[in-house]
């Protein structure tokens, strides 16, 4: 169907065709119009005469019951009678009814029933894509549906659980409420005892103050020292003094080797132990506040203090630490405690409070027959750790400059060995602590010794 056999030879049925037009101007839309049958011929022949003789005369044609003088040059026509002129052109049609007509018809009708097939045939396959889709949404619903019946017995078995544990709580909430109505009713008095001691326990090891209040007697609460066992504590001082100096072969820390201790008094002035205790709660209250950690010395401090001191309880909370302090005043820092405002400025890391771990360190601010060195409670806090000197400083760094709100350390640490670019070395040789807040540290022993 539509294919022509092999040697036949194939009727095209190409024709040509006269047409003429009403308007000669270009610009217009052009309505063509064919002329009738008879002057197709006429026009047909007359325009291969032209072709081949190149006749100079213009023929004449009847059309339509008028006599036309045709322009083959001009593709033109014009009436005998009007002088109307009227455009013409020759175009290539298909015969109707010839062979190539019928193969072109044919063709087409081949290629409407292929695509009919196809359309047939994707309307099939989507049919079945859409019926396997249909099954597997249902395979997956039924998947769902079988997980949401397990996870229904799990909240069920869930729920089970959660109220036999809720009713396990009752009954142990009811125990106990028993427990501690049988406790109230039978031990009350030792309950309150038990509470008491741990209120004590706990105030101790915050404040970390081992001081017997009811010892001082009507009328001694303002006398900044008082009479303790000189023997024990005599050669505790000493001992302390002693090892905690450094030697060498023409040291300057030499005398602190032979120090004597001559007295030992405990200072006992009320009103800088309260300030004492109050600093230490405004340390911890700062801590919570901007989430600071426990502080923890780096290097700790010598372990002479607690060896010597055993019974001096310390509050690691706040970085409580033993530590000496050289003077020529003791009893105006025995009645008023520490005052940074009376620090010199020219410090070296700061106008502050300054201790040491070291008695050969201290003896260098001591002066007189009988000297005097001040064993003190110091809550470091969280120290900044020094690098260089600190000339001029009037309060601690800031614990992070980069943020707005103000957060500073407790004390400047200035560790031995960092370059301080004072002395002969450069370098320094004891370690040294920084107080900028007098009520930081209490004066808790007044040693008096002599150097031989």
């Amino acid at each position: 169907m539509g294919v022509v056999a092999q040697g036949a030879s194939l009727d095209l049925g190409v024709a040509f065709e006269w047409q003429f037009c009403e308007a000669s101007n270009d610009d217009v839309a052009l309505h063509w119009h064919s002329v009738d049958e008879r002057a197709q011929a006429s026009m047909e022949r007359l325009y291969g005469d032209f072709r081949t003789c190149r006749t100079s005369s213009p023929p004449f044609v009847l059309m339509g019951g008028g006599s036309y003088m045709i322009d083959f040059i001009e593709m033109r026509r014009e009436c005998v009678h009007t002088g109307s002129v009227q455009r013409l052109r020759r175009i290539r049609t298909i015969r109707p009814g010839s062979g190539f007509s019928k193969w072109v018809s044919q063709l087409l009708d081949r290629l409407r029933n292929e695509t009919q097939k196809r359309e047939e045939t994707e309307k099939l396959y989507k049919e079945a894509e859409q019926k396997r889709s249909l099954a597997s949404e249902e395979v997956e619903l039924a998947a769902q549906r079988q997980r949401r019946t397990q996870l229904s017995l799990e909240l069920a078995e869930a729920r089970a659980s959660l109220l036999e544990l809720q009713r396990n709580d009752a009954e142990e909430a009811v125990k106990k409420e028993r427990w501690w109505r049988v406790m109230a009713e039978k031990d009350y008095e030792e309950a309150m005892k038990r509470a008491s001691d741990a209120h004590i326990a706990r105030m101790a090891s915050l404040r970390s103050i081992q001081y017997d209040l009811s010892a001082i007697s009507p009328g001694e609460e303002h006398l900044p020292f008082r009479a303790m066992d000189q023997t024990e504590l005599v050669a505790a001082a000493q001992n302390l003094l002693r090892r905690s100096s450094h030697h060498g072969v023409g040291s300057r820390c030499n005398p602190m080797r032979d120090a004597t201790v001559t007295r030992v008094y405990k200072i006992c002035q009320l009103s800088v132990m309260r300030n004492y205790l109050r600093s230490k709660e405004a340390i911890l209250e700062d801590f919570r506040k901007c989430a600071v950690p426990k502080p923890d010395l780096v290097p700790p401090v010598s372990k002479l203090f607690r060896e010597f001191f055993p019974q001096v309880a310390l509050d690691d909370d706040v970085g409580e630490e033993l530590l000496l302090h050289g003077t020529t005043e003791p009893r105006q820092i025995a009645e008023l405690g520490f005052d940074e405002r009376c620090a010199r400025a020219s410090g070296l890391y700061g106008q502050g409070v300054y201790f040491a771990e070291n008695s050969c360190k201290c003896f260098q601010y001591t002066d007189g027959a009988e000297r005097c060195i001040i064993l003190s409670r110091v809550a470091l806090g969280d120290p900044y750790y020094t690098a260089c000197e600190l000339q001029g400083l009037k309060r601690p760094p800031h614990r992070r400059p980069e943020r707005l709100t103000p957060s500073f350390h407790k004390s400047v640490v200035a560790n031995a060995g960092i370059c301080n670019g004072f002395g002969l070395s450069q370098h320094q040789q004891h370690r040294e602590f920084v107080l900028f807040d007098g009520r930081q540290a209490y004066p808790d022993l007044a040693i008096f010794f002599t150097i031989d």
